[in-house]
C-alpha cells in the first residue's frame, strides 16, 4: 500500500482550492456581478467574495476595480483572464474525456427547431434508440440564436438548425438535408391546382407565420419585402399541429418546409417561382469534445435521411 506524505495532501488539498478560484474568478468575470456568479456556481455570494479575495491576496495585486456596487476588471485582471482561460477549458476538456473513458456519458443533448423537431421526434429518434438503447437523448426546442446559445453554454452537445446557407461560420457544420419553403394551402383552396405560385398573388392572403427569430420566418419576409408586399398575418405560432390545423380548416395559409407539408394529404404544397431554396444544418462547437455517444448520434444523423 502507498503511504502519502501529509504535506503532499495539504498541497494537493491547496491546489484544489486554487482550481476553484480561477473558477470562481472566471464566472466573476463572465457576469460581472458576485451574486450572480455565485448562483450559476450553486455556491453563495460570501464564499465566491472570500474565494476572490484570497487569490488577490495571493498574485499581490487587485483584479477587479469595486465601484458602487459594480465590479470592472483591472488590466492585471484582463492579462489574467487570458491566462488561465485557456488553462480551465484544457482542464475541463480533459475531465471529460477522463469520464467518457468511464463510459458515463451516454445522454445526447439536441438543440432542434420546433418545426423540425415535430417530425423528427416520432420515427427518426426512435430508430436510433432502437439501435443504441443504451444513449439517453434529450431535445431543447428553440430558434437558430437561442440554439446558438444553448450550444455556446455548453448546454447542448449539437444543435439542428434551418439556414439558407451550407455552412455556418461559427461551428463545424454539416448539410444534413436541402429542401426548399413551399406556400401551403389546404386541398380546397382556391390556389390548391397551381404548380408554383407568385408571391403578389398572396399579397391579401391570411398567413399563420412561425415567430419571429427563426430563419424560416426571416426568409419569408426578406421576400416580402423585395416585393414592396406588408402580408397579412394573423398569427405566429411555433406549433405544426396549429399551422396545420389553420389551414385545413380554410382559415389561412403558411409556408412550410416541403417534405413537412407533403406529409399530410389535406395540404398541398405549392413551389414559389422563385424557389425559396433552404438547408438543414447540424452544428458543433469547433472546441467541443464530443463523448462517445454524441459521436454514434452524430454518424446516425450523417447516413440516414432526416426527411
Amino acid at each position: 500500500m502507498i503511504k502519502v506524505n501529509p504535506d503532499l495532501k495539504k498541497m494537493i488539498r491547496e491546489k484544489v482550492m486554487n482550481f476553484n478560484q480561477l473558477k470562481y474568478f472566471q464566472a466573476v468575470c463572465k457576469y460581472s456581478n458576485m451574486t450572480k456568479a455565485a448562483e450559476s456556481l450553486n455556491i453563495s455570494q460570501p464564499s465566491i467574495s472570500r474565494a476572490i479575495q484570497d487569490l488577490e491576496n495571493e498574485i499581490g495585486t487587485n483584479l477587479f476595480h469595486r465601484v458602487n456596487k459594480k465590479i470592472f476588471l483591472t488590466e492585471e485582471g484582463t492579462f489574467f483572464l487570458k491566462r488561465i482561460s485557456n488553462i480551465l477549458d484544457e482542464l475541463e476538456m480533459t475531465e471529460d474525456i477522463m469520464k467518457d473513458f468511464g463510459n458515463k456519458k451516454n445522454i445526447v443533448k439536441v438543440g432542434v427547431p420546433p418545426l423540425l423537431g415535430t417530425i423528427l421526434f416520432p420515427m427518426f429518434f426512435l430508430n436510433f434508440r432502437k439501435m443504441h438503447s443504451n444513449i439517453e437523448l434529450e431535445f431543447y426546442e428553440g430558434d437558430s440564436l437561442e440554439i446558438s446559445q444553448l450550444l455556446n453554454d455548453d448546454t447542448i452537445d449539437l444543435g439542428l438548425i434551418v439556414s439558407e446557407n451550407d455552412i455556418c461560420d461559427n461551428y463545424k457544420s454539416k448539410v444534413l438535408h436541402s429542401s426548399e419553403i413551399d406556400y401551403c394551402v389546404s386541398i380546397n383552396h382556391k390556389h390548391s391546382k397551381l404548380s408554383s405560385i407568385d408571391f403578389n398573388a398572396i399579397a391579401n392572403e391570411p398567413l399563420v407565420l412561425v415567430k419571429e427569430g427563426f430563419a424560416h420566418n426571416k426568409i419569408i419576409n426578406q421576400v416580402f419585402k423585395q416585393h414592396n408586399i406588408s402580408p397579412t398575418i394573423i398569427l405566429y405560432t411555433n406549433q405544426l399541429h396549429t399551422i396545420k390545423d389553420f389551414l385545413k380548416r380554410g382559415i389561412a395559409s403558411s409556408f412550410l418546409i416541403k417534405e413537412i407539408a407533403q406529409s399530410d394529404p389535406q395540404i398541398v404544397a405549392i413551389p414559389c417561382n422563385n424557389p425559396l431554396k433552404i438547408n438543414v444544418l447540424m452544428i458543433v462547437r469547433k472546441d467541443k469534445y464530443l463523448f462517445d455517444a454524441a459521436k454514434k448520434f452524430i454518424t446516425y444523423l450523417r447516413t440516414n435521411p432526416i426527411l
